[in-house]
C-alpha cells in the first residue's frame, strides 16, 4: 500500500515538474520573441535603413551595452550622414529612419567612455578643407553644433583632411589628420585631443608631429594600455619610394619619440 502511494506521489511530482519546465521554456520564448527584432530566421538579415536611392554604410561602432551605432551617407534626403543605434536585440532605438547628423560627410566614429559616439570628419568648404567633430549623446542628440551648424572645428585655421580617430579613455578624443598652412604641398601630420565637454585640450591649431613637407599622407591613429597615442604616417623619399614612420603623444600633447 505504502509503496504504490510513494509511487503515485513521485510520478505527480515528476509529472508536475516536467509541465512546469516546458511552461518556464515557453514563457521565456515568447519573451525573447516579444523582445528581440532580430530575424528569426539566421538567413535574413536585419534591415537598418531600406530607401530609395544609395545608402552608403561609413562607419560602425560597439556601444558598450551588447549593440552598435551605425552611420552611413545617405542620397535620397539631401546627401546627409545619418546615424542609428541597434540593441542587443536588434531594436533601432533612435528615430526609425535615422538621426541626422551632418551633410555630405563620410566620418569615422570612437565609443565614448562616458556613453555615446564621437565622429570626426572632413569638410570641404570653398577651396579648402577642415577637420570637424560631434558627439551624439546614447539617447540620439547630437551636440557639438558649433556656431555655424558644422561641427566642432578641430583642425584650426589650417587645412585639414584624412582624419582619424581614437577614443582618449577619459570620455573624450585624439584625432590626427594630414595638414598644412595654406596649400596642400606643404603638409604635416598633426594631432588633438578634445575632451568630453568638446573642449579643445592641446593648441589650437593641433600639435605638429613631423616636419613640413609634401610627402606625410594617410595617418593612423592608437591608444597605448599606459594611455599615450601612437599615430603612424605614409611618408615618400622619393616619386617611386615611401617608408612609414611614427611618432608616440602623451596625454597633454608632448611628443614622446
Amino acid at each position: 500500500m505504502r509503496r504504490s502511494f510513494f509511487r503515485s506521489t513521485i510520478k505527480i511530482l515528476g509529472l508536475s515538474f516536467f509541465v512546469i519546465l516546458i511552461t518556464i521554456l515557453i514563457s521565456s520564448n515568447k519573451s525573447y520573441a516579444e523582445t528581440s527584432n532580430w530575424p528569426s530566421d539566421p538567413s535574413e538579415n536585419l534591415p537598418v535603413v531600406v530607401r530609395e536611392k544609395n545608402q552608403d554604410l561609413t562607419a560602425i561602432v560597439e556601444d558598450g551595452s551588447g549593440g552598435a551605432y551605425i552611420f552611413w551617407w545617405e542620397g535620397s534626403r539631401g546627401n546627409a550622414l545619418y546615424a542609428q543605434r541597434i540593441d542587443a536585440n536588434g531594436n533601432k532605438l533612435w528615430a526609425e529612419e535615422g538621426v541626422a547628423v551632418h551633410t555630405q560627410v563620410i566620418a569615422r566614429a570612437v565609443r565614448s567612455e562616458n556613453g555615446g559616439v564621437i565622429l570626426v570628419w572632413d569638410i570641404l568648404d570653398g577651396q579648402r578643407s577642415g577637420v570637424y567633430a560631434k558627439y551624439i549623446d546614447p539617447d540620439g542628440n547630437v551636440q557639438w553644433g558649433g556656431e555655424d551648424g558644422k561641427g566642432l572645428l578641430i583642425s584650426g585655421n589650417q587645412i585639414g583632411h584624412e582624419s582619424v580617430i581614437v577614443n582618449d579613455g577619459n570620455g573624450g578624443a585624439v584625432m590626427a589628420w594630414t595638414g598644412s598652412p595654406t596649400t596642400y604641398s606643404n603638409k604635416t601630420i598633426l594631432a588633438q585631443r578634445v575632451n568630453q565637454n568638446g573642449q579643445l585640450l592641446w593648441n589650437q591649431n593641433g600639435i605638429p608631429l613631423t616636419s613640413y613637407g609634401y610627402n606625410k599622407v594617410h595617418p593612423q591613429i592608437t591608444r597605448t594600455s599606459e594611455g599615450n597615442f601612437v599615430v603612424a604616417w605614409k611618408q615618400h623619399a622619393s616619386f617611386l619610394n615611401s617608408d612609414i614612420y611614427a611618432q608616440m603623444i602623451d596625454s597633454d600633447g608632448n611628443l614622446l619619440w
